[in-house]
Order: C-alpha cells, then structure tokens, then sequence
C-alpha cells in the first residue's frame, strides 16, 4: 500500500494541495492592509479607468467581493494551494522521483519564506506573490522537459509564455531571466565553466525577448494591436543607478544574512536568547556557520550524486536572485528580511531542505554500510 502511495500522483496533488489550505487557513481573518484600501476607494468612488493586468484582476475580485476581505484571501489561499501542487510536479520531474516531489511540496506548503506576502493582498493574490511562483515553476517545468526530452516544442512554450508573463507582470518577471539562465547553466555543467555554444543558443532569445520589453517596449499586445512590432525606445529608465546598486550588493553583506536566514527557516534576526549576540561580528560569525553548513550539504550531495549537488546549488542560487532583485529593483538598500516578495524563493528553499536532507541520509546510510 505504501508502495502505491509513494507513486500515486493523484493522492498527492490532494494531500499537498489540502495541506497547503489548513496551513493558510488563518489568511480568511484577515483584514485589508496599507494599498488595497486606496484601490478600493478608486474602484468604489470614480470610474475604472486603470490599464495594468494587476489592477485588472484586483477590480474583477472587487465585482465579486465587494468590500469583503473574506473573499480575497480565500482566492489568495486556493492560488498558493496551486502553487505547492506546481512545486510538486517540478521537483517530480527534475529528480524523476514522486515522492521527492511531494516532500518538497509538503515544506513548501508550510514553509515560512515569504510569509510577509499575504499581508497585501496585492501581492497575496496578483503581484510579487503565488501566482508568479506558478508562473516560473511553470517556465522551469517546461524547460526541464525540454533538457529530458529534447522536445523542441516545450523550449518554444517556454519562452512564449516568458514573454506573456513580463506584459502581465514587469515589475517582478525580470528575476526570472537570472533563475532560467543559472538553471540552464547548472543542468549542462560540464567540465568547463564556459558553457557550450547550444547554452548561449537556448538563452539568447530570452535575453533579446527581455531587452525588446524592457528598452523597447515591445509587447505581445501591441503585435496583436497594431500588426507590427514598434520599437520606443524607453530611455528614461535609470539602468546605471541600477547597475552601481547592483554592484553594491555584491560586496554587501545584507543579502548574504538574509540568505542564512532563510536557509534557518525563519525571517526573524538571530534570537538574542539562543545565539547570544551582542555586536555585528558575531551575527557575521553565524551567518558564516549557517553558510559553511549550506556549502558542507552542497558537497555531500555532490557526492551522492552530481545532479544533486548541481539542485542545491541552483536552489541557493535561486534564494540569491531573488534577494538581490529586491536589493536592487524592489527596495534599494533595505535592511530588514520580512519582505513581502520573498515568497519567490520559497520553494528554491524547500527544493534545498528536500535535496540536501535525502542526500544527507544516503551519504550517512552509506557510511554506516562500510
């Protein structure tokens, strides 16, 4: 029985999708918070007159629910619940092991990263939040099945719906060309760390579908519209204040003590009461051990098997990105952890929590056979 169950796909996209509810169930007692009351009062005091596919979806919840913050988190909570059942079936394909898949979906649901993000219903339920996670595990989906398969179709969907979803949402789809391109790299390293000309092959039409967007303004919309592609130049865009930011970052320390943080499961800085800290080089001190351990897992799973060891460190890497774009695009020099946006990196975490604790077992397993 148990057999059956660890290969039953059916059983658990329910038993993550269902879990997923329970753990976001207290979302339904929530109340409106800092924007949605100003949409509310446009929506409720003067004509619809807004032309962005974000604050379409808010009006079309407005219709539905009123003023009613019930209702709103409730399609918040089903759309978090379809992106743990996303989750599972990426790592499903990306390790070829249900049951793989459903431990990672199962930390997902209940993971804390990216918590903040229902505080808004703006992001809980349109920007920056679930439905974007869907968005990218989807991007990533497809794209794994294209590497497995060879089946150029899925390359082509991909990158399609790449371009669908930076005209749906711009403000937060630019870290997905940094998570595909560092996926690519990692599931085709070889012995060089020049990738292979077939690398710059695949993601050169990324790049050049994110320039026509971003500088040009070229948009599926607008082909659709108007029968041509337009290219207008969007010149105002200050692209060196967000290169020297970026810059910046690198040489920050910031990110990398959110990134502990994350690894430790938990927004919150190191508790006073356990670590004992008392000035910042001993907050630097851990953040060093939790990295160290993160390295030490990303080594283990190598052994086991490089394939695994390339996740983890697409997983870290993932968490980083999307770090470094709220640093940078988000909230320039931000400070504290609990940004709402981070809800992107949950399941990079969940899928470094699931490959590194079944590698550690193997690994351990292994020693103990010798």
């Amino acid at each position: 029985m148990l057999k059956k169950l660890s290969d039953n796909t059916f059983a658990h996209v329910l038993i993550v999708f269902f879990l997923a509810v329970i753990a976001f169930s207290p979302t339904l007692q929530m109340f409106f918070y800092l924007d949605e009351w100003g949409n509310l009062y446009d929506f409720s005091h003067t004509p619809y007159q807004f032309t962005i596919f974000t604050a379409h979806m808010m009006h079309l919840l407005y219709t539905y629910f009123g003023t009613n913050a019930t209702g709103y988190f409730a399609v918040g909570m089903v759309i978090f619940a379809m992106s743990t059942v996303a989750f599972y079936f990426f790592v499903s394909i990306l390790t070829k092991n249900k049951l793989l898949g459903l431990v990672a979906g199962l930390l997902y649901a209940v993971s804390p990263i990216g918590i903040d993000t229902v505080i808004m219903i703006w992001t809980y339920v349109i920007e920056g939040g679930y439905p974007l996670t869907i968005g990218l595990l989807l991007l990533l989906s497809l794209l794994v099945k294209y590497f497995q398969g060879g089946k150029i179709y899925y390359y082509f969907m991909a990158l399609f719906l790449f371009f669908v979803f930076m005209e749906l949402e711009p403000r937060r789809v630019f870290l997905f060309l940094p998570v595909i391109i560092l996926f690519d790299y990692l599931m085709h390293f070889g012995k060089f760390i020049i990738p292979d000309f077939k690398f710059f092959l695949r993601q050169v039409p990324f790049f050049c579908f994110f320039v026509l967007y971003y500088k040009y303004s070229v948009t599926l919309s607008g082909i659709w519209a108007s029968g041509r592609v337009a290219l207008v130049d969007s010149g105002n865009y200050d692209w060196q204040t967000k290169l020297d930011l970026m810059l910046n970052t690198l040489t920050d320390p910031k990110p990398l003590v959110t990134l502990a943080n994350i690894l430790l499961g938990s927004f919150l800085v190191f508790p006073k009461e356990i670590l004992n800290l008392t000035n910042v080089k001993e907050t630097y001190f851990w953040v060093a051990v939790v990295l160290g351990l993160a390295a030490t897992l990303v080594i283990i799973g190598w052994r086991v098997k490089r394939e695994f060891g390339l996740m983890l460190l697409f997983s870290l890497g993932w968490i980083y990105i999307n770090i470094l774009g709220i640093y940078v695009f988000s909230s320039p020099g931000i400070s504290e952890t609990t940004h709402r946006t981070l809800s992107l990196s949950s399941p990079a975490y969940a899928l470094f929590v699931t490959i590194s604790g079944y590698c550690l077992y193997q690994f351990l397993k292994k020693r103990k056979n010798l």
